[in-house]
């Protein structure tokens, strides 16, 4: 089982898609907000 580290980014593995997705969304938008802001408007 994977630690949760706040230097790391979500490892994903092929079925672990919605899982990895919502703690990639998670590390981006609480490890560097303007990185979030950039995802949101594209």
């Amino acid at each position: 089982m994977e630690e949760p580290s706040v230097a790391r980014h979500p490892m994903l593995k092929g079925s672990n898609y919605a899982y990895c997705k919502a703690r990639m969304k998670a590390f981006i938008k609480f490890s560097a907000e303007k990185v979030w802001c950039f995802v949101l408007i594209g």
